[in-house]
């Protein structure tokens, strides 16, 4: 009777230490998921903020673009409107001056 109360004190005791080791092998697992999930996390907010760093700078590189596509045409239209004025603005002062004077 005493072989088999050991025995059952014995086996009760091995199965405690089994499961106090998986408890603490669960706690060790869970604890390298969440670090694992946070590099995760980690590296892929540094990928996207790359990713967004990157499209900035393409869309200021084809805004610049476009900016400067006005520019030119706006020098183009003021150089024509410039270029009309210098050819006309003799013939337009004697207009006025005789639309004015002669009535």
């Amino acid at each position: 009777m005493d072989d088999i109360l050991t025995r059952i004190i014995e086996t009760d005791e091995k199965a405690r230490d089994i499961t106090k080791k998986a408890q603490s092998d669960k706690i060790e697992k869970e604890q390298l998921i969440l670090k694992e999930k946070e590099t995760i996390y980690n590296e892929y907010i540094e990928l996207a903020k790359s990713r967004i760093g990157k499209d900035i700078k393409k869309t200021k590189e084809k805004e610049k673009e476009k900016l400067d596509e006005a520019v030119k045409l706006n020098d183009q239209i003021k150089e024509k409107m410039q270029k009309h004025f210098d050819e006309n603005k003799d013939r337009w002062v004697k207009e006025i001056y005789n639309n004015v004077i002669k009535g």
